[in-house]
């Protein structure tokens, strides 16, 4: 997470990365609260998935929808 932080950060891009990071990380931190309330002891294989993957499946998903 905070790779791609400093990744989007650095980009000479007038702050779209920064913000599309920005805005991928409040979808990512919803994610995750869906995922803890829903099923806090027994997580399925999908939710520990989606935990680790989804931060930069999302920012590369906005991204490039962005970019139109």
């Amino acid at each position: 997470m905070f790779i791609l932080g400093l990744l989007a950060s650095l980009a000479a891009d007038m702050g779209e990365t920064g913000a599309t990071f920005l805005y991928s990380l409040g979808g990512y931190i919803a994610l995750l609260l869906m995922v803890m309330l829903r099923r806090p002891k027994k997580p399925t294989d999908l939710d520990v998935f989606l935990v680790g993957w989804a931060l930069p499946l999302i920012f590369f998903a906005g991204f490039f929808i962005s970019q139109v």
